[in-house]
């Protein structure tokens, strides 16, 4: 394996497990006391900005490079 492709496995690691918190915080909201879903969408919206964020900078670098 050469560099470029583990840079992009850890990218997409990256981008899984991010939207796989999002995923989480959203499931799991309704299960919390009132007081603490709000948190719940914050981490939420957090989690899914990031994995967006981080989408687009492979994306970014991946054009550069080719």
């Amino acid at each position: 394996m050469d560099l470029l492709s583990i840079t992009q496995a850890f990218f997409m690691l990256g981008f899984v497990a991010m939207a796989a918190g999002t995923l989480y915080f959203v499931l799991e909201r309704g299960d919390l006391k009132p007081e603490h879903r709000i948190a719940a969408t914050y981490a939420g919206a957090i989690t899914f900005i990031a994995a967006i964020i981080n989408h687009v900078l492979d994306h970014d670098r991946l054009c550069r490079i080719l």
